[in-house]
């Protein structure tokens, strides 16, 4: 048997272990044309004739990808999920069907990794109304023959990895939290504070010392000091405000049960943060250069930037309120904003008007009067006539608050179209933005500096500038301006994420969906080995 039919034959025979779907020799050598997701491992091998990848002159670079494969968790991976079963052969080996065999499961193995690097192992949670297809050129077969052949795995890897301003500074601080566990994670513990007390500046505490320790570790405390006879001072206060801020806790430099909760959290915890971040912007697509809108849901704050200066801070940062956990959560996308609405009109939701506004209605009867809102029939003519109760519940009408002071969206609205009719918009309840946690609305985001974002988006377009900007925001008629290129916006779940300052911030797991992740990731790790994602078109759930 030559060793070309020995690998092919291995390749059928290792199917039970890869779940690959059983072929023929002739079907796995005539393998060509563009790679899809069903078909790379026969691709791959199809481009080298059936040959060995890992043989000969290769059989250094095996040694090199089983290291790579061994190191999968510095990018967020389970290194346990990249095992190649057949020991390695010598270079001198005689027995050609543990070679095939090797070759083939190291193979599958580097794809694997590969596709796990680029697309994320689990289904993504989020939906795309961006008009592309996400990822639809990468070729993880076409990556790794590169590889071999300019025998520079390395490249591949870096090719592999996601292409966002935030990925790899949530890399780095992952590879830092690995170091920096150990030391953390042999501190005493801090004692317990007796139930409801605070601490509070010059108060004493058994724990100060590690108190001091644990923050200077963290890097909330550059310049440790003395632990004064156990007393909690003003630069130990300052070192705690830090910490508070990085964990989205009210930053008043008190110690109260959530911070030494917080303060208590192992590492190891942190580090499964920060790998889920990772896993989550594996999911997004390569998005083109320029302007790009990004919201992180648990940190309640909107960020806007232009990727084609990556180095660059963003150009607007501001705070943000998003839909309420319990009842309306913001739904995760990534869209695209094509137009703004200054002045905007509300037109309520159906869902809202029978929750909400309906029962209002039937308690006062001059509700809608005292909330600006008028009813408007189903050919858009406002309802002026017969009884508005009982017409809203017949759903023969609708509600819309007019345009002004009274409106929930503020001075103006930013467009997104999406099923779920969800956009950012302004908001006249400004005192929300003062709140530690905000998840307060229906489902929208509302913005705390709406002006600063309509600059923003509005920069490159015609005559705006910061006058023309705060000029259409005032009073007056709904005006409609369509963009000339539209925005990419991204709503994003990320607990742990990394500031242009690059400190790594750690936030509440509002919607649960960190530990919904955990779960998935745990049965993805649990699973027999696979070769890479069936389909990702339409975000479904992938596996080969």
């Amino acid at each position: 048997m030559t060793p070309r039919t020995m690998l092919c034959c291995a390749l059928l025979a290792a199917t039970s272990v890869f779940s690959v779907r059983s072929a023929t020799c002739s079907e796995i050598s005539s393998a060509g044309g563009r790679t899809t997701a069903t078909n790379a491992l026969r691709q791959f091998y199809a481009s080298e004739g059936n040959k060995h990848a890992w043989a000969g002159e290769n059989l250094e670079m095996a040694k090199q990808a089983l290291q790579h494969l061994q190191n999968a968790e510095q990018y967020g991976l389970a290194a346990g999920v990249y095992t190649v079963q057949t020991d390695m052969p010598p270079a001198s080996a005689s027995n050609p069907e543990q070679v095939a065999r090797f070759d083939f499961e190291l193979t599958a193995s580097v794809l694997n990794f590969l596709t796990d690097l680029h697309f994320g192992r689990a289904a993504p949670d989020y939906r795309w109304y961006a008009g592309s297809e996400p990822h639809a050129d990468f070729d993880p077969a076409e990556l790794l023959r590169k590889a071999l052949k300019e025998r520079r795995l390395d490249a591949a890897i870096a090719a592999a990895e996601p292409r966002n301003p935030f990925y790899h500074r949530v890399k780095q601080t992952l590879a830092h939290y690995r170091k920096l566990a150990p030391s953390v994670d042999r501190l005493a513990p801090l004692p317990a504070l007796p139930a409801d007390a605070k601490l509070r500046v010059g108060m004493p505490y058994a724990g100060i010392g590690s108190l001091v320790e644990r923050l200077t570790l963290l890097g909330d405390m550059s310049d440790p000091v003395a632990a004064r006879d156990g007393i909690y001072t003003s630069d130990i206060e300052a070192a705690v405000r830090h910490f508070q801020m990085r964990h989205g806790l009210a930053q008043d430099g008190v110690i109260g049960r959530a911070t030494i909760s917080a303060l208590s959290v192992p590492l190891f915890y942190r580090i499964r943060q920060l790998e889920l971040t990772l896993e989550r912007l594996r999911w997004m697509p390569a998005l083109p250069p320029g302007p790009l809108i990004v919201v992180n849901v648990p940190s309640y704050r909107l960020w806007a930037l232009d990727t084609r200066t990556p180095a660059s801070p963003p150009q607007v940062e501001m705070r943000v309120i998003v839909g309420n956990a319990a009842r309306t959560p913001t739904p995760l996308f990534i869209g695209e904003l094509r137009y703004l609405e200054f002045n905007p009109a509300w037109n309520v939701p159906r869902s809202i008007e029978q929750a909400e506004i309906i029962p209002k209605l039937a308690r006062d009867p001059a509700y809608l009067q005292q909330q600006d809102m008028e009813l408007v029939s189903r050919d858009g003519r406002v309802f002026t006539g017969g009884d508005a109760l009982a017409a809203l519940r017949a759903g023969a009408v609708r509600v819309r608050q007019r345009p002004g002071a009274r409106n929930v969206l503020g001075a103006v609205k930013f467009a997104m179209p999406n099923p779920m009719n969800i956009y950012l918009h302004a908001t006249s309840a400004q005192e929300l933005f003062s709140r530690h946690r905000r998840d307060l609305s229906h489902g929208c985001i509302r913005l705390e500096q709406p002006a600063a974002l309509a600059e923003f988006v509005l920069r490159d377009q015609g005559t705006w500038d910061s006058d023309a900007v705060r000029e259409a925001m005032q009073p007056g008629p709904t005006r409609t301006v369509l963009l000339d290129t539209p925005v990419p916006v991204v709503l994003l779940y990320a607990t742990a994420v990394v500031d242009r300052q690059g400190r790594a911030l750690f936030l509440e797991d509002i919607y649960g969906l960190d530990k919904r992740l955990i779960r998935n990731l745990e049965l993805q790790r649990t699973a027999a080995p696979r070769i890479g994602p069936a389909s990702f078109k339409n975000h479904a759930d992938y596996r080969w």
